[in-house]
């Protein structure tokens, strides 16, 4: 077994618990990098039918922290991290979402090797993130542990009417 992390939010939780993780039409969203000084867009990142881990514990609290202020924005560009942190990334919020509290949760995965072996090397999310996206869902039975994590303010750069 293999130990991975997945950052998401307390309101996912009892389908996590019940069918596993996977992605689900409404939960895709865009991803961006951002301009280190002005937060605005530089580059789209691909969009991917697939399960995000990492093997960095701290990258999936940051992203559990990210999806609860992705889910208390606005539609528009949502940056996330800190303002002078040179791996800030912004998601799309589009449609007419209201804004939902959630808060941050962490969960440990224990993968066993031929899980661990399908997972695929995001290399567009840039390496030292660790992201990696496995194409399916991972049962609940392989959910170690499921920690909350502290929240973060949110900040927009832009909210855009969509």
């Amino acid at each position: 077994m293999k130990t991975y992390y997945h950052g998401t939010v307390s309101l996912y939780l009892p389908s996590i618990e019940k069918d596993g993780l996977h992605v689900v039409g409404s939960n895709r969203y865009r991803a961006f990098g951002l301009d280190p000084i002005f937060h605005l867009p530089t580059r789209k990142m691909p969009l991917r039918d697939g399960v995000y881990v990492t093997d960095k514990k701290e990258w999936a609290i940051k992203f559990a922290q990210y999806k609860a202020v992705w889910l208390q924005a606005l539609p528009g560009i949502v940056a996330m991290g800190e303002r002078d942190d040179d791996q800030s990334f912004g998601l799309l919020k589009i449609g007419k979402s209201k804004p939902i509290r959630t808060d941050p949760i962490l969960l440990t995965l224990e993968l066993p090797e031929d899980i661990a072996r399908s997972l695929k090397v995001d290399r567009e999310a840039g390496e030292s993130i660790g992201a990696m996206w496995y194409p399916g869902t991972i049962a609940p039975r392989y959910i170690a542990s499921i920690e909350p994590v502290p929240a973060k303010p949110l900040y927009q750069t832009a909210t855009m009417l969509l």
